[in-house]
């Protein structure tokens, strides 16, 4: 008598993470419908994903190792972003552009070493993803391996059962929306920022930092304020350094140190009929705190892509939202991420000795 064997179900072709040709290591072309949702194309297996064009690791840290890395990320002057869940431990995303002549794998295990952090393989970066579209939508999936079992969670990541209405998204877990941070005060630090998070409507905080040049503050004021002309007064008198810059060449302005672009983000989820009254109170309080914030239009957004991969990116997948960069000095970067300068270990000295050493010489 024979036992009958349960027949697996075959996975389509366009629905697996496949092999591709490369010498450094394993990497995959990601599947249709994450590059339809989420706009990745590969994914290597040491956690390295392209995401629209651009390449980004993972990693997860919990706050002690958090404090200690913002200080090195910033002298180390690289893109990065932090996303904060509740009841989930930090998550940290560092950015490369396209590797120009070397590899980029190289890229990443360099900054690592000197960090020391290790990144999220490629099976736990998806499985990151997965529980946060989990958690988002309602949809309860069951998951050995993320990178093999794509059919087990394909329908979160497509994502589909969204409803859009007065710029809100409906899904089974209630409304959510995203509000974006538009301008900040000098004297905001990073208990103003976290301090939102103690909401129970807010959900995360994805806050992304990133290098600019002085060609790229002259598009963003021309294009702001209809050319600089206008506002040249007001920042030779508010911001003389930045002045300075903009009348350079574009030859001169490769890069610039003192300034970031600097964007904030928050999932919000309402359960109640009083969305907009709770969301009007979020940002009136916000703005009493001296930070300005309004409902990102999602309705505006080009295409339904778009609107996934806004949410797409609070589940660290590489995406950003550049429809809100607030330009911000190095120096307001470090309050509001409470980067802490490291002090200078005072050394202990011997009066007695160093008055010998002065006034009565040293016996060898």
């Amino acid at each position: 008598m024979t036992k009958n064997k349960v027949k697996k179900k075959r996975i389509r072709r366009a629905d697996r993470f496949l092999r591709a040709k490369n010498k450094s290591e394993v990497l995959y072309r990601v599947p249709v419908f994450l590059k339809k949702s989420a706009g990745m194309t590969f994914l290597s297996e040491s956690g390295t994903l392209e995401t629209n064009g651009k390449f980004s690791r993972a990693y997860l840290l919990d706050d002690k190792k958090l404090e200690k890395l913002k200080e090195e990320i910033q002298f180390l002057q690289e893109d990065c972003a932090f996303v904060f869940h509740k009841s989930h431990p930090a998550g940290m995303l560092i950015f490369e552009e396209t590797a120009s002549g070397g590899d980029i794998t190289e890229k990443f295990s360099e900054i690592e070493n000197i960090l020391q952090i290790k990144s999220m393989t490629a099976d736990s970066r998806m499985a990151y993803y997965g529980r946060f579209l989990s958690d988002f939508l309602g949809i309860k999936t069951e998951v050995e391996n993320y990178i093999l079992d794509t059919d087990c969670w394909k329908q979160a990541a497509c994502m589909d059962g969204i409803k859009l209405s007065n710029n809100k998204i409906f899904t089974t877990r209630g409304r959510y929306c995203v509000m974006a941070v538009r301008t900040i005060k000098r004297k905001i630090t990073w208990t103003d920022l976290s301090g939102l998070m103690d909401n129970p409507l807010i959900q995360s905080m994805y806050i992304t930092v990133s290098g600019v040049t002085g060609q790229q503050i002259k598009e963003k004021i021309c294009n702001e304020y209809m050319g600089i002309d206008g506002m040249a007064s007001r920042i030779k008198r508010n911001e003389p350094e930045l002045y300075d810059i903009l009348q350079k060449d574009e030859s001169e302005n490769e890069s610039l140190s003192k300034y970031r672009w600097v964007s904030v983000y928050f999932l919000i989820r309402m359960e109640s009929e009083q969305a907009d009254t709770n969301l009007f109170n979020i940002i009136k309080g916000a703005y009493k705190s001296g930070i300005k914030m309004e409902c990102l239009a999602l309705a505006e957004q080009k295409n339904i892509s778009e609107l996934k991969r806004t949410f797409a990116m609070f589940g660290m997948t590489g995406n950003k939202q550049e429809r809100y960069q607030m330009l911000i000095t190095q120096e307001q970067v470090r309050r509001l991420l409470n980067i802490v300068p490291k002090e200078k270990k005072q050394e202990n000295y011997d009066i007695e000795a160093m008055k010998a050493l002065f006034y009565d010489g040293v016996s060898v």
